[in-house]
C-alpha cells in the first residue's frame, strides 16, 4: 500500500513539475539565471538513502524515461542521469551516518551533478547552443535543496516507517 502511495505521489509531482512550476521557470528565465524544478529527483535521492539504491535506480530509470518521452529529443539522457545520481548518492552513505546536514548536501550535489551530466550528454549529441558554466546550475540546485529542506521531516518519518516495515518483513 505504501509503495502505491509513493508511486502515485511521484507521478503527481512529475505532473506538477511539468505544469504548475513551468510558470516559475519562465519568469526566472527572463533574468540572468534559471531555475528548474527537479522534485522527483530530490525524492529519488531520499528514497535511495532510506530504502536502498537499487529501488531508487529502477524508479529513476522509469521516471527518467517519462522525462525523456515528454521533454527531450534524445531518449535515455534523463533515464541515465536520474537513475545514476540516486544510485551514487546511496553509495556515499555506506561510509557516513545519515543526518540532516549530509542529506541536504547530498541533494544539492546530486541536483548539480544531474544538471551538469544532462548538459554534457546533450553536448555530446550536439544539442546545446552555449558553453558550460558551472555556476549556471547553482540556482537550480539551491531551489531544489530548499524544497528538500521543506519536505525533510515528513518524508524522513514516512520513509523511516517504510524502511522499518521492510526490515520486519525480512525477519519473517
Amino acid at each position: 500500500m505504501r509503495w502505491g502511495v509513493l508511486l502515485a505521489g511521484l507521478l503527481g509531482i512529475f505532473i506538477v513539475e511539468g505544469t504548475v512550476f513551468q510558470v516559475f521557470q519562465a519568469q526566472a528565465h527572463l533574468g540572468q539565471w534559471f531555475v528548474l524544478p527537479r522534485f522527483v529527483l530530490v525524492i529519488l535521492i531520499f528514497i535511495s538513502l532510506y530504502l536502498g539504491r537499487r529501488r531508487a535506480f529502477i524508479l529513476g530509470l522509469v521516471f527518467g524515461l517519462f522525462f525523456d518521452i515528454q521533454y527531450c529529443d534524445v531518449i535515455g539522457v534523463y533515464a541515465f542521469t536520474m537513475a545514476l545520481v540516486p544510485y551514487l548518492s546511496a553509495l556515499t552513505y555506506q561510509y557516513f551516518q545519515l543526518n540532516v546536514l549530509l542529506i541536504i548536501m547530498t541533494v544539492f550535489l546530486g541536483v548539480w551533478v544531474h544538471e551538469t551530466a544532462v548538459f554534457f550528454l546533450f553536448d555530446l549529441f550536439g544539442l546545446t547552443g552555449y558553453t558550460y558554466h558551472w555556476l549556471d546550475y547553482l540556482p537550480t540546485a539551491a531551489f531544489n535543496t530548499a524544497f528538500a529542506v521543506l519536505i525533510y521531516r515528513p518524508l524522513d518519518q514516512w520513509l523511516e516507517q517504510m524502511a522499518d516495515s521492510r526490515q520486519d518483513e525480512a525477519d519473517l
